[in-house]
Order: C-alpha cells, then structure tokens, then sequence
C-alpha cells in the first residue's frame, strides 16, 4: 500500500477544452506504456439542432445502434471514466494511449491537464492529424491510491467518411481490441423527406408530352433517412388518369452524403402493402429509416376536347411519429384535336372544291370508328379523289403524311344523300381492331350543274358525336371578251 500523503495545493485547472494546440510545461523522463485497460466507461453524447442522446459503454457493452438521422454538424461529445488500479507500480512518464476513430475530426491538437479530482496527476493530448490520444501520468501516482478522473472534450463527425455510405459503424479500439461499437446515420445535402415528379410518356413508357397516352410517377421517400414508424405514402391521382393496375414498384433507394441518388434493388411486394381507396393510393411501407423510390403508371383517360391537359399530383408521407409531409408535381400534355375540317380551295375553271379532315389526330383508341361527312347538294364527291394518309409527327410537332391507304382493303366508302344534302360515311377496314393513330382525309367535290352566280358550300363532318363545320365559297367561271 503505498503512503498517503496530504495534498499540499489544489489545482485550479479542471479539463481545459480547446482546438488551439496549447502546450503544458511538465517533462518526465520516458516512461513505458500501460497495456492494460484502464478506461472504465465511455459516454456519447451527439446533439444537433433537433435530438441530443447520450450513450455509454456500461450500460451497452454490446453496441448501440442510434435509429437516427444527424445533422452533418453535429457536435460529439467524448467523456472517459479512466482509474488505476490501487496496486499497480506505475511511475512518472508512463503512458496510456487509445485510438479515436477516423470517423471523428478535429480541427487542432488537444492538450489540457489530467485530473484526479482536483489535483493534477499528468496531461492529456490528442494529435488532430492521427486522433491518437496519450495520458502521461506525473509523479502523484507513485504516492497516492483512488487516482481516477473523467476527460472529455467534444469533436465533430468526419464527414468524408461518410460520403458514400451514410451509415457507419463507429469502433473505438483499446490495443487493437474492439471496446465499443456505435452505429450513426448523417443526414444527406439537398434532401426532402419526400420529392415527387411525373413524366408523360407514349404507349411505350417514351417521354412524350404530346399525344401522351401516359404518366409515370416517381415519389421519393425518406432520402433525409429519418425513423419513421408506420411510414404511409398516399397519392392522390387526379381526375382524368387511371391507375394502371399491377404498375406500382417500390425500391431501395441509395443516397450519399451529397444527396446523389442511385436507385437499388426492389422491395419484396410481400413487404409493404397497395390499396386503392378511391382516387387515393396508400402505400404502407411500415418501419422505416432508409430511403425508398416508389414508381407508379396512370393512363390518362380524359375523353375531352381539351388540347392541353393539366393534371397536379400530390403525394404526403405520414408516420406514428412525425408530421406529415407532402410534395406535388404537374404534367402539362398538349394533343391535337379529335376532329378537325377545312376548306382548303376552289378551282373555278373546274368548278371543284377541296377539303380536308385531321380525324384522331389526339390518337385515341376507337374501336370501330365511322365518319360522315355531309354537304350542300350542289356539289357531289368527285369519284377517286378520296385519300387517307396516315401521320406521324416530326420533331417540331408538325403533321407529316406517310403512305396512302387502299381503298376496299384499309377503308370503303359508301356516298349517301339526307336532307338536301349530298356526302358519304367512311369505315375504316381493321378487323373490328381498334383505330389508334391519327389520319388527314383529303378529297374533292364538285358542282352537279353549271355556277352562275357566286354562293358558299357548308360541309359537315362528325364521328363519335363530334361534329365539325367547314363553308367553302365559290364563283361560276367567267370568261370576258373585249371589243
């Protein structure tokens, strides 16, 4: 046992916390290291601007796994119960070092007394460079018994470690042996806790705004990494779409520190669950604390004349634990009218008029489609004059024909007679298939007798009760001599 001695002064330096690299004057000779553990505890405490939680060695000798996502400044404070055991034979200049993990930064070297309750019994030194840390004991170890303390100073996360996984395991070593495992979760930059975006697309899933026949919607979950408990995302899908069934797919979704996403592997549909409720779509995704894409298809089902359709989407994501959060879209699609007539020309010489139908240029499906077209009973269809092309659109959205169709193979033509009114129905020939793309009809007529004073020809088109007016005026042919 060795002697006690009465403390002769107190020590007015109790843990002198600072990032200045600020010597102490004391110098022992070299001492040799001390091997065995004498840190008894270790206390976490991280704070950021909305959670502080303090955690221990003691009370978790097998780790901790904080179900939390921290702000990238957080500040960490470190606090180690260190004692040595009352029969050892240290003595002046011996060391204990430990490693901090590179998980944590600082900015300077620390160096501040090492006290035993008030007295100081050696110095404490972390190198910001390397994060070890080194106790040099003093003399007053050699004299005295319960020479115990705690020391603690605060750091920062390394934020480069970080980058790629936003999740880390920290280890805290004693001699290369594992002392305590702590797991953290960073909050990624330029994050939402949930982002939604639509696109329009062709029949294929092509972006295509105009003529789109559908949407596909994108909603990301969760990419702040929060625990969210009884996570719940419900998207209302706006009038004019309709959910297409067995479209929706959920992934996990890989966010790095710098909020870069790439998307991951697909969530087992067994768990998380789809329900319908109306024009709501639920999806319960349960406990969460990682990020989830979710990918869904509508079709766009709105049956009117209107050329440019808007459709705002919004999607919340709520939890047993956080206040709901919600994010909306809008997808503008533009398309060309169902049916359309003109007048296009008159031939006085020949006495013909030409005219023009765009019939399904918003490219619905029609199943059986029929098109009448009826005018004044002065004029009459010119035999062979009817052509139907079919059209594609090029990059400036502009009509173009492709190849004639053949009369009695693709289309008949039946000339009809009604109210004073001469014309003719058009039946498209496609095995009862249904008619999708869009198609310019172009043909002529002409007078029945001879013009002899000027008037106008009214021409009607319709389908699918659409009806679409046309007037063409005409002159009679005159030839003037002169004496």
């Amino acid at each position: 046992m060795k002697k006690k001695v009465s403390m002769v002064f107190l020590s007015f330096v109790l843990m002198l916390h600072t990032f200045l690299a600020v010597g102490l004057p004391s110098v022992y000779s070299a001492g040799k290291d001390i091997t065995e553990n004498i840190l008894t505890d270790l206390k976490v405490t991280i704070t950021d601007s909305k959670n502080s939680v303090t955690v221990s060695v003691y009370d978790n000798p097998q780790g901790v796994d904080l179900n939390l996502s921290w702000e990238q400044n957080a500040t960490v404070k470190l606090e180690y119960n260190w004692e040595l055991p009352n029969d050892h034979d240290y003595t002046a200049g011996d060391t204990f070092s430990f490693e901090l993990p590179d998980t944590f930064k600082l900015v300077n070297d620390l160096n501040f007394s090492l006290n035993s309750g008030e007295v100081s019994v050696g110095t404490f030194h972390v190198n910001h460079l390397t994060n070890r840390a080194v106790m040099t004991f003093n003399e007053f170890i050699e004299s005295h018994e319960d020479v115990k303390g705690t020391l603690w100073f605060e750091t920062m996360f390394n934020k480069e470690k970080f980058i790629e996984e936003t999740t880390q395991e920290i280890v805290f070593k004693i001699n290369e042996n594992d002392y305590f495992k702590l797991k953290v979760r960073l909050q990624p930059d330029k994050v939402e806790s949930i982002e939604k975006s639509g696109q329009a697309t062709n029949e294929d899933g092509e972006p295509q705004s105009f003529n789109a026949k559908k949407i596909k919607w994108t909603v990301d979950v969760n990419s702040v990494l929060s625990a969210v408990y009884g996570a719940t995302v419900t998207d209302v899908i706006p009038s004019g779409l309709e959910l297409i069934s067995d479209s929706v797919k959920v992934n996990h979704l890989n966010v790095n520190l710098n909020g870069e996403k790439t998307v991951g592997d697909e969530v087992d549909p067994g768990s998380y669950n789809v329900n319908l409720d109306g024009n709501n779509l639920l999806i319960g995704l349960g406990d969460i604390s990682e990020a989830y894409r979710i990918e869904y298809w509508t079709r766009i089902t709105d049956a009117s004349e209107e050329t440019s359709l808007t459709f705002i989407n919004n999607a919340e994501l709520s939890g047993t634990n956080i206040t709901p959060v919600s994010d909306l879209d809008t997808v503008t699609i533009t398309r060309g009218t169902h049916l359309e007539k003109r007048f296009v020309r008159y031939d006085r010489a020949t006495q013909t008029m030409y005219w023009e139908i765009k019939y399904n240029y918003d490219e619905r499906n029609i199943p059986d489609p029929e098109i009448r077209d009826l005018f004044t009973n002065i004029h009459s269809l010119v035999d062979g004059s009817l052509k139907i092309y079919p059209i594609k659109w090029d990059a400036d959205g502009k009509d173009q024909k492709g190849t004639a169709l053949v009369a009695g193979e693709d289309y008949q033509i039946e000339n009809i007679s009604e109210q004073e009114k001469n014309g003719f129905t058009l039946k498209f020939i496609n095995d009862h298939k249904p008619v999708t793309g869009a198609y310019k009809i172009e043909y002529a007529t002409g007078a029945n007798q001879l013009i002899t004073k000027p008037g106008t020809v009214t021409n009607e088109a319709s389908t699918g009760g659409i009806t679409k007016p046309g007037v063409g005026e005409y002159r009679p042919f005159v030839i003037e001599k002169k004496l």
